[in-house]
Formats: structure tokens, C-alpha cells, sequence
């Protein structure tokens, strides 16, 4: 069994025994929020997840990503990463194992709250154009 699956597969099992999880982030799509190396505490879903909330994925290639909630109607719900210009596909309720709830690493963010999802809207529809704007007026990389 290959590392990943074996991860994703406690996960899921912890979460759905009602645990709380630390993961450590890898990659930047949720960048500047979540950077690569960060620790993050994942809750059991407890209600739907709504606008501007983080959840933790199980993708169908079995590997885990945490995303943002760009939209939710009637059990459709779909995700992105901040630093990305596009969605993702639909993700099925099934696929969502948890909530991110807070940061850990390298400083405590809590992301409960009405605030903390106004935040992440924000964050996750401009970030993108901020990182294009950067790179087309100095050159070079995010």
C-alpha cells in the first residue's frame, strides 16, 4: 500500500470515529493561508459545509486536499484552492472527510466563524488576480 493511501485511509477512519487529525499541508494551492509545511487541525464534519470554509477531500485518486468551498446548493459543493485561477470539479459528500479548523504552524489562525469564511471568500477570489498582477508588472514567479 502506498504511503498516501495508507494516510488518506486513517483519516478517513479517525474522522469518521469522531477524532480530530493534525495533517501537515504540502503544496501551494491554498497559498498564502496554508503553506506547504504548515500543521492543520481537521474536525469530523458536523453540519454541511458552507461558503468559505476548508474541508479536507478525499479525491478519486485517493489522495487528500484540503480546498475551499467556492459554492454549495442542494448537496453539490464545490471547491478551490486559494492560489488557483479555477474550481475544481464537484465534489460528492462522501468525498469530504472534515472541516479545517484551525492553523497550527508557524502561528494559531482559528477558521470557525462567520468572519472566517467572509475572510476566506475574500481571500480565494482575489488572491489569483494579486499573483497574475504581480507577475505580469515585476516578472518571474509566485
Amino acid at each position: 500500500m502506498e504511503k498516501h493511501c495508507f494516510t488518506t485511509e486513517l483519516a478517513a477512519s479517525l474522522l469518521k470515529c469522531g477524532w480530530s487529525i493534525r495533517l501537515r499541508v504540502s503544496g501551494w494551492s491554498m497559498k498564502p493561508l496554508l503553506k506547504s509545511g504548515c500543521l492543520v487541525r481537521i474536525a469530523p464534519l458536523q453540519e454541511i459545509p458552507q461558503v468559505g470554509d476548508i474541508v479536507l477531500c478525499r479525491t478519486n485518486s485517493n489522495r487528500l486536499v484540503s480546498h475551499r468551498v467556492v459554492s454549495a446548493s442542494s448537496g453539490s459543493i464545490r471547491t478551490k484552492g486559494d492560489a488557483c485561477s479555477q474550481a475544481d470539479g464537484v465534489v460528492e459528500q462522501k468525498q469530504i472527510l472534515g472541516r479545517v479548523i484551525s492553523v497550527e504552524k508557524p502561528v494559531f489562525i482559528p477558521l470557525t466563524g462567520r468572519a472566517a469564511r467572509w475572510a476566506g471568500r475574500v481571500l480565494s477570489r482575489f488572491y489569483p488576480k494579486l499573483v497574475k498582477m504581480k507577475m505580469s508588472v515585476l516578472g518571474g514567479t509566485a
